[in-house]
Parts: C-alpha cells; structure tokens; sequence
C-alpha cells in the first residue's frame, strides 16, 4: 500500500468547517435537552408539593400514558367494593383506607401509568388527589381532607351525628366523598338534606358540580353524565347523587342531613319528616351523616345527639341502628388563631382555666383569638364556636326570652297558614321608632285562639307611610294599640304627640298601660300559648320573636337583666303591647267595640 504524503495526512486530521458547526450545535442540543429536563424534574416536584393537579401533570410529562377509559374504570370499581360487615367495628376498618401518595422519585414515565390506575383505587388517595373545590375567597383549590374531616372519615361509623363549631367543611366533606363513592362504583343512590331548598341547590352548584367539573377530562370521559340538572345527577354507571330539603322515598346508601338542629328549630314537622321518612330510606349498612350547630335545647336533632351522647359516655357498644356522637369545637380548626398580643380579660382567663380542667389545652394564640371572636360575637360566640358540647346546648337556651314557647308553637303546627276571617276584626299592636323600626302586628280573636294574620316593619319612614300601609290592606280593623311613650314622642314634623298626628291621618291609638318589661315579658310567654302565625306574611315577626334575647355584658362575660337592642327587639316588643292589652280590650263584648275605619288622608299629607 502506498504510503500517503506528509500533506495528505495533515489535511486528513483537519476537521471541515461545517463539521465542527454541526459538533457544536449537537453538543449544545445535549446540554439544552439536559437543562429542559432538570426544569422539568424540578417543576414536577414543586407541583408534587403543592398537591395540585398530580394526575394531569404526570400524565401530561409523557404522552405515552395511555387515557383511562371504561374497561379501566370497571377495573378500579372491583378493586374498591366495600363489603361493609353488618358489625360497626368491622365496618369502620372496612372503610378507612390507608393513605399513600406518589413521590417525586416516581415520576418515571415509563411505569406511572400503572401506578396511577394503582392510586385510584385507593379511596383516600382519590380524596386528597382529584377533587377541586372553592376556598372561602372564591379560589380553586385541590380538596385535602383538614384534621375535622381525617377525624370525622376515620371515625365514621353507620350513624353519625356531630355537634361541630362553625367553618370545618363537614358538607363539603360529604358532598366530596358522596361524589367519590358514586363515580367509583356502580348503581350508588346518594342524598344530601339541606336546611332550605336554596341551600340544596347551592351544594349542588358549588360542591358536587364543581367538584365533577374540575376532575381529569379522562374520567369524565369514562364515567359521563346521563342526567345532569340543578338538584340531580346521573353517572352511565348507574350511580345517582341528589339534593333537596325533604326525603321520603326511594333506596340510599349514603345520606347526609347538613344544619339538621336548624331544620328542629324552625321546621319541626320537616325535621319529624326527616327522621321518619328520610332515615328508613338508607339501607341498613349504609351511612347516615348529620351535623348541625345547637340551634335549640330541644328537637329532633338534640334528642338524636343526647341519645348518642348517653352511648358515648356509658361505653355501649354501637350497633348499625345506633348514633356515632361527634363533637368538633372551634380549637379543632388549625386556622383559628392569631399571632397578634392582645390582653385578656380576667374572666377569660378563668373560663381558659376551666377548659384546661377539662384536658382543653391552647396556645396563647388561640386564646388571642377567641378574645377578639367573643368580642364581635357576644353572648353568640357559645353557639357559633362552642368549646364543648354541654356549653353549645347551654347557648342555644340561655338568653333568649322565647325560645321554649316557640319550640310549643312548632311543635304543635301553629306556623301555618292562617287566613284573614273578615267576620271578626284586626287588632293592630305597635312598636313606634323615631329614627328606628317600627313594627306592627296584625291579630284576630276568633274563639279562644290568637291568629296573628300579618306582619309590617318598615324605617325612617313617617306616620303617614304606616297609615297607607293599613289602608292598603284591606283588613276590618277593630283596636290600634301603641306604647304609653306615643304621648310624650314626636317625628319632629310639627310640634305635636305622635298620638294627635296619628289621630289626624285617622288611627286612633289605644295607648297600652304602662308596666314594667320583665312583667310584659311574662305576659307575652303565656299568650304565646294561644297564638297562631301565618307562615308567609308573619315570617320577619316569627324571626324576632326567636331572636329576641337578654343584652350581654361583654366585660363581665354575662347576661344582663335588660333586652338586647337590635334588629330584632322592635318585633317582639310590638308583640308585648299585644300580651299587655289584649285581655282588657276583649273583657267588653264585641259589639261595644266600634271599628276604625282608615280614612286616607289628601295627597299634600303624605310624608
């Protein structure tokens, strides 16, 4: 072989200029793909630490996932069938799942997407990892369980009743794990009783559509809807999810009753309903979850919890027929305190002694917290953010006037429908403010029951408006019956009573005797006996007289001997003028009773 020239084999070890351009830009292709992807790892793990959208994200990374589909989806439903025994303790294990998580190390996405069909299977992975929600300022958030919600699922039992403070997600809880369980298994029939109608359709809207909404598009692929309304849904798996306010036919699994301690108070034919007709509707190894503030001392709701509450304290073993009791104070919610020193009071330095006698132990934080709450709230901090159980019934007694008489009138169907009988009079009974309410009661005598017809309040407003109110009405009126103070009051528009401008715009006032308010009071709890309201018209008057209450004296931490001024005291005090007075001006037969007309006074006495 010929040997090559000193030249020739110089000009063979040069590299060409093209060929070293394309080294190059092949070297530094390497060390930008290495650079995306050491980006890409630790963009993954920040996304692992926030928890939000794992599934999306994982997926996402490598377009070789595969999408889950319906086969998968069956799959998965198999994996998770419950099985609950019939007995409450193998029923909780049954239940409770333990908790994994994927971590950054397995991101490879050559195996994640076994692993994911792996997770979802888990109940309490898909619990922590798929559901968004709203957060209290309307963000979107990724929906993980907060210490309430950990201890209410691994505690749950058949029955469940909890006694809770305000603000621990429990019916977001619910509406979550309902949703879970009926996208997960086939032929699911789950409820959710609301306080009120509107209530219901805003869990529906906010918790349980939004929830289905912001899931993987690849589940909502696989379990799609087939009835979608404002209260219903219906999955292709045959598992249905719905809300409303009453229950009473049909076969659930799941149901959950959301302030059912509001529903005794203010419907207790709803709430007997309920217990009647909702209950016995779940099989019997399913779940029924009821949560509620104490709203009463009395009730459905309250005869539910002592019941429970009896079990708890006896150490009984719980059967499937028998309540779970629960009890979440405001100190449960990590979220509950604050960094600012703020002093407190002596009395509540006694009363945080107290809950430290009873194995209640908080941080100076939390204490500082719960001055400046008992600050705002008053004597309402007891049942909004209670501390212990026997404290949140105690509240819901303790300062109101007529809680105990209202509860009577429920519960013997006295909120009604009640309509005006033109064969017998209206009594009006008056609560006059100057700058303030004024409020009017409207009753008719019809035998020996009080039919309270109506109800009027209205502010800042003069004679003249109340005087056209009554005319518009069209009632046959017999007594207008106004406070003693009527005489000694004026509006400020001429120099005259109250009394005589009235009776110029042609209501003629009786002026109630004068006694003392504890003594009015007293009256009025007897006559409430007799009392039947209409539903619809006295609905504003009902709510004062629930919410009519001693004042709070704040620096001492107590009740004081007086009313409490607010917004609902004028009500209940037009009613005290009818407990004053209604039995003098009945002792006289009817017939010397002449009845008032309205005379509507000209245009140019309007004001």
């Amino acid at each position: 072989m010929a040997l090559k020239s000193p030249e020739k084999r110089e000009s063979d070890l040069k590299v060409s200029p093209e060929k070293d351009e394309a080294v190059k830009v092949k070297k530094k292709t390497k060390a930008r793909a290495k650079k995306d992807a050491q980006k890409s790892i630790k963009l993954s793990k920040r996304r692992y630490d926030k928890r939000k959208n794992e599934y999306k994200d994982i997926a996402d990374k490598d377009g070789k996932v595969a999408a889950l589909n319906a086969a998968v989806l069956s799959k998965v439903s198999q994996d998770i069938e419950m099985g609950r025994d019939k007995e409450a303790d193998t029923f909780n294990e049954q239940y409770k799942r333990s908790n994994t998580h994927l971590s950054p190390e397995e991101f490879d996405s050559n195996q994640i997407g076994k692993k994911l069909k792996d997770k979802l299977s888990d109940r309490l992975w898909r619990l922590n990892h798929l559901y968004h929600i709203m957060d209290e300022d309307g963000n979107d958030v990724l929906f993980v369980m907060n210490d309430v919600q950990r201890k209410i699922y691994n505690g749950l039992h058949n029955k469940t009743v909890i006694l809770k403070s305000r603000q621990h997600g429990v019916t977001t809880f619910a509406c979550i794990l309902f949703l879970d369980e009926a996208l997960f298994k086939p032929n699911v029939r789950a409820g959710i009783i609301a306080n009120t109608s509107t209530a219901a359709e805003r869990f529906f809207k906010d918790k349980i559509k939004y929830a289905y909404n912001h899931l993987p598009q690849e589940i909502k692929n696989a379990v799609t809807c087939r009835i979608d309304n404002r209260r219903e849904i219906e999955f292709n798996n045959n598992s249905m999810l719905y809300v409303s306010d009453q229950m009473k036919s049909g076969t659930l699994q799941l149901l959950h009753i959301s302030e059912y301690g509001e529903i005794s108070k203010s419907h207790p034919d709803r709430a007997k309903s309920i217990r009647t007709d909702a209950f016995p509707t779940v099989h019997k190894n399913g779940i029924i979850i009821i949560e509620s503030t104490a709203e009463s001392n009395d009730g459905e709701y309250v005869n539910i919890c002592k019941k429970a509450i009896q079990l708890l304290d006896s150490g009984t073993r719980l059967t499937v027929e028998d309540f779970k009791f629960m009890f979440y104070g405001w100190y449960d919610d990590p979220r509950n305190f604050m960094n600012d020193v703020v002093s407190i009071p002596v009395r509540l330095q006694d009363y945080f002694k107290q809950l430290e006698s009873q194995n209640i132990h908080l941080t100076d934080q939390q204490k500082y917290w719960y001055v400046k709450k008992e600050e705002s709230y008053g004597e309402t901090i007891f049942r909004q953010y209670p501390s212990t159980r026997d404290e949140a019934f105690k509240a819901a007694v303790e300062g109101t006037y007529y809680i105990r008489e209202m509860q009577k009138v429920r519960e013997h169907n006295k909120i009604t429908k009640v309509e005006y009988n033109e064969y017998y009079p209206v009594d009006t009974y008056w609560d006059l403010g100057v700058d303030d309410y004024t409020a009017i009661w409207f009753m008719q005598r019809v035998g020996l029951e009080l039919h309270f017809i109506d109800y009027y309040e209205n502010s800042n407003e003069g004679l003249s408006h109340y005087a056209r109110i009554l005319d518009e009405k069209k009632y046959r009126y017999g007594h207008h019956v106004a406070p003693h103070d009527i005489n000694v009051r004026n509006l400020g528009e001429e120099a005259e009573t109250r009394l005589q401008i009235a009776g110029r715009l042609g209501v003629h006032f009786v002026v109630a005797n004068s006694i003392s308010i504890a003594d009015g009071i007293e009256a009025t709890r007897t006559m409430l006996s007799m009392a039947w309201f209409d539903e619809e018209k006295c609905e504003m008057g009902i709510k004062c007289l629930d919410n009519y209450r001693k004042a709070w004296d704040a620096k001492n931490g107590q009740w004081k001997n007086n009313p409490q001024h607010n917004e609902y005291s004028h009500g209940a005090d037009a009613m005290r003028m009818c407990a004053i007075m209604w039995k003098e001006l009945y002792a006289s037969p009817r017939s010397t009773v002449r009845p008032v007309k309205i005379q509507a006074p000209s245009s140019a006495s309007w004001s």
